[in-house]
């Protein structure tokens, strides 16, 4: 039983091609997310990664090929709560927003309840859940216009887990941030993968980083979209031969 739940399929990509107008991004692309995976999308700059991430969410629309998200083509698709999506940037706040974290979270709590609707207590009880879930229960009362980019990049993400999501996008989210707050949303993200069992999307730069805990990683190179093995990579240094063979250059 467990090994089927681990093979469980929640996103197929089949045989997509994508253009922006004359130029060809992803052509006859396939990719399988499987539940519980952590996956990390890589490539160069303009390789498509974000792209393909937003034909996934329905955001873009493919011209050829067709994608599922649980089982349900994305057109038809209406679930949405199931998935969180933190986009590049997310987080930047002014130093002068007037609103506490838990504020700031306590906002998405109750974007579902309808205008004016007060909160419930369970709904209080999902904010600390999330709040605890990245670590930020001592600073719920603090300004969140005056925490680190660190700590706000991990507000939106504590915003996304309130909703109870069983998949997670993340687009370069470690962008911006010092290696301090690097390491601690990495070690964030493999806690939210491990004991929580969400499967993981991110697309990401950072291949040091990201082979040491991923279990799958993808690479998008002249269109299509290749797969590598982070487990031959793990113990090892990111040399200049892993990054030409991981990019296919010459």
């Amino acid at each position: 039983m467990q090994r089927e739940k681990v093979m469980e399929k929640i996103i197929e990509v089949k045989d997509i091609t994508f253009s922006y107008g004359s130029k060809t991004i992803l052509e006859n692309a396939s990719l399988t997310v499987f539940r519980s995976d952590f996956l990390a999308v890589v490539g160069p700059n303009g390789s498509g990664k974000s792209t393909l991430i937003k034909l996934i969410l329905g955001l873009l629309k493919p011209q050829k090929g067709k994608i599922l998200i649980f089982n349900t083509p994305v057109e038809a698709f209406n679930q949405w709560k199931k998935i969180g999506y933190l986009s590049q940037r997310a987080a930047f706040f002014n130093s002068h927003f007037p609103a506490t974290v838990r504020e700031v979270v306590g906002a998405q709590a109750s974007a579902h309840l309808g205008f004016l609707k007060p909160m419930r207590p369970k709904d209080w009880e999902r904010v600390e859940k999330s709040l605890e879930m990245v670590g930020l229960s001592e600073l719920g009362n603090c300004l969140v216009g005056r925490l680190s980019g660190g700590q706000q990049q991990k507000v939106m993400l504590a915003r996304i887990l309130v909703a109870e999501p069983e998949l997670l996008f993340l687009d370069e989210p470690m962008v911006g941030l010092d290696p301090e707050s690097q390491e601690s949303l990495y070690m964030l993200l493999e806690k939210l993968h491990k004991e929580q069992g969400l499967t993981i999307v991110m697309v990401t730069h950072d291949i040091s980083g990201t082979v040491k805990r991923v279990n799958r990683m993808v690479c998008i190179h002249q269109n299509k979209i290749l797969e590598h093995d982070p487990q031959l990579y793990k113990d090892k240094k990111i040399t200049h031969s892993y990054i030409t063979q991981l990019y296919h250059l010459h």
